[in-house]
């Protein structure tokens, strides 16, 4: 009982700590391409330079984030799109984590 109590507790930080990875470098992620100066005038550029910083910054667990720019280049917000599969060790039935969401950021005034 207290090995199965010890892999849930372990599954569950796991988990937490890499949904918290995901949710930081999305929101780095988004707040440096709606700072960017560039955006108004070359937004596919500074999407293309955003993602692969992500990708960097999430080491392995990148193959498991599926990040996207939605929404209008020339909008007042920059919207990034972040889909992850939860980390495991108790496999996907599981069903904890994971990251699902929009994160929008005001861009700066130019």
């Amino acid at each position: 009982m207290f090995l199965a109590f010890m892999l849930l507790a372990t599954h569950v930080l796991v988990n937490l700590w890499v949904s918290s990875l995901v949710d930081h470098v999305a929101w780095d992620t988004a707040r440096r391409a709606a700072s960017d100066p560039r955006y108004a005038s070359e937004p596919g550029q500074v999407q293309a330079e955003g993602l692969s910083w992500a990708r960097s910054r999430l080491g392995g667990h990148a193959d498991q984030v599926q990040l996207s720019f939605v929404g209008d280049p020339g909008g007042a917000s920059v919207v990034l799109r972040v889909r992850s599969r939860p980390a495991t060790i108790l496999g996907a039935a599981s069903g904890l984590g994971g990251v699902h969401e929009d994160v929008v950021v005001r861009r700066e005034p130019t």
